[in-house]
């Protein structure tokens, strides 16, 4: 199992394709298809880097009390990065790894070679703040089953829902085997509502790709036009369908934008 050293822990990730290299900065939740469909694509041209975040999934944090803010994380990309050799990189980020991917850019702009948000936020508007803590409620209260429900009717759309019902059901039948962490879930989604974006987009120097969608409830299309205001030489796409879990349910669409967005950059 491949696996980067990380002073609190090990770091678990996966290298497909070949090219030059595109960090996938991701968030926890999944539905029935992932983002399997835009990795394929992607790596027809790309070497695309997909890893665990240090206490989820395969990656080990050697303390449970492992809880770092979405700035602190970004020593887990430098780990890994470094680990894998690769001086500059493109960043595909989607909804919580936006905040990461920000924050990285911002920090080391040049190893950064784009930056592309998918489904973004920009700061702690009432709107996110709603649904984030009551997300967080609903995951110490509901069942694995209900809130496996639950939280996808915040991500999914209901025609995408209904189209893969089945799917949806046995996810939330093994969410009783394997239970959600109400507490991971509830420092997870507080580490978004306290990172500001505002405070560090000024210091993004990369070329910006942002898209998002008029039906994502969960971080509205607003978060990309302030976002898109806020950095430089940014790109942005705002697509009338596919809720917050674009890379999934507009996977075509999404691999189509940010294919032709990084092959305009890969040569500058």
């Amino acid at each position: 199992m491949p696996l980067a050293h990380h002073p609190d822990g090990e770091i678990y990730y996966e290298l497909q394709g070949t090219g030059f290299p595109i960090l996938f900065l991701l968030p926890q939740s999944v539905g029935p298809n992932g983002t399997k469909a835009l990795v394929n694509s992607l790596s027809r041209k790309f070497s695309v880097v997909l890893f665990d975040q240090l206490g989820t999934g395969r990656s080990i944090a050697n303390s449970n009390e492992y809880d770092p803010s979405i700035s602190d994380r970004t020593t887990e990309v430098n780990c890994l990065l470094d680990y894998l050799d690769f001086k500059t990189t493109h960043l595909f980020c989607h909804s919580t790894g936006c905040g990461l991917g920000v924050s990285w850019a911002s920090s080391k702009p040049a190893r950064v070679k784009t930056l592309t948000l998918v489904n973004p936020w920009s700061y702690a508007d009432e709107q996110l703040t709603t649904i984030q803590r009551l997300r967080i409620d609903a995951a110490k209260q509901l069942s694995p089953y209900s809130y496996a429900h639950f939280n996808s009717t915040i991500l999914f759309p209901a025609k995408y829902k209904a189209e893969y019902t089945e799917a949806f059901e046995a996810k939330a039948i093994a969410a009783e085997r394997l239970p959600h962490n109400a507490l991971q879930i509830e420092r997870r989604l507080n580490s978004i509502l306290n990172f500001d974006t505002r405070t560090v987009t000024h210091k993004v120097t990369s070329p910006c790709l942002v898209i998002t969608s008029k039906d994502d409830i969960l971080m509205p299309s607003w978060h990309a036009d302030n976002l898109a205001k806020e950095i430089k030489n940014t790109t942005q796409y705002c697509l009338n369908f596919g809720g917050h879990m674009l890379p999934e349910t507009r996977s075509k669409r999404i691999s189509w934008l940010t294919r032709k967005f990084l092959l305009e950059h890969s040569q500058a």
